[in-house]
Formats: C-alpha cells, structure tokens, sequence
C-alpha cells in the first residue's frame, strides 16, 4: 500500500528547525532584552575609517583548530540604507586592503568586498548580522559607529576576521 503525506518526525524536526531560526531572528530584533527601541537617531549614509584598521586572521588550515596567521590593515566604507522597518538598515561593505601580514602556508582566502550585511538599530545600539550570524556589536552617535567585528565562515577551511574590542571606527563622510 502506498503511503502518502509527510511523516510525523519530519514534521516536528522542519517546526523545531523553524522555531530555532525565528528565536534566533527574534532574539537578535529584541536584542535579547524582549522589546526594540526606537532609533536613537538617523545612521542612513556613508562611513568611513579614518585611518586602516587592524583586522586579525584565524584559519585552521595548518592544525584543524582557528589559530591566529596575520593581520591586515583595511580601510572599511559602510553605505547604510533604510531597512524594511525603523529598527533595519542595509549595510554594504567595502574595503580596501593597505598591508597583510601571513605565515606562510596559512591558507587564508581574502574575503570579498563589496560584501552585504543586514543591521539591527535598538536606541543606539547597531547588530550586524550576516544570514543567521551577528558579525558586529557596535553602539553609535550622530558622527561616529564604533564596535568589535568578527565574521567567520567556512569554504575548504574555516576562516576568521576579526578586530579588537571596540576596534572599528566609522565616522560619518
């Protein structure tokens, strides 16, 4: 006899694995705290650095584990635009790489510029979330974001970028 229709452990595990992506989005909207504040004030435009800043690599090419192989030196612009509701912008990234630093042999494979992020604003507070992953934690005024990146991913190797805390410095051009 044939049977038709989707099993009942199939079902549970597409709800459970629906429920843990909608927590996660909610979460992140909520910022953990249960409720999203108003936009302190207006981030849409361009940033820049001011000077290049220092960005540290981890790949596990040589050992399997993340472990530190250089540092380069970038210049980050961040275009923002309106988002689908007060609390979303669009962030597209562009950078430019003045100096890297690798062991030799360490695997690395540059990531991509332009590359293009989702942010969460609550008061003046801004996550960057990449898909389901928060890259950046930063807070802001009117003239300056100022935060901690740190994306990782994986290709043949695993890979991650990364600055020191409070280490990214934008201000508005």
């Amino acid at each position: 006899m044939e049977q038709r229709g989707i099993s009942a452990a199939i079902l549970v595990a597409v709800l459970v694995a629906l429920g843990i992506a909608g927590g996660i989005v909610c979460y992140v909207l909520t910022l953990g705290y249960g409720t999203t504040l108003t936009p302190a004030r207006e981030i849409t435009g361009t940033w820049q650095t001011s000077f290049p800043t220092t960005f540290y690599i981890q790949t596990d090419f040589q050992t399997g584990e993340l472990q530190d192989v250089g540092t380069e030196e970038r210049v980050v612009t961040w275009v923002i635009t309106k988002g689908s509701s007060e609390n979303t912008v669009n962030i597209e990234q562009r950078f430019t790489v003045s100096s890297r630093n690798l062991v030799s042999g360490s695997g690395y494979i540059p990531d991509v510029s332009p590359s293009f992020f989702q942010g969460i604003i609550s008061g003046s507070r801004l996550t960057v979330i990449s898909g389901s992953r928060i890259v950046g934690e930063f807070s802001f005024t009117s003239d300056i974001i100022q935060g901690t990146w740190d994306d990782s991913w994986s290709m043949v190797y695993s890979q991650r970028v990364y600055t020191s805390t409070n280490g990214l410095i934008l201000t508005r051009v």
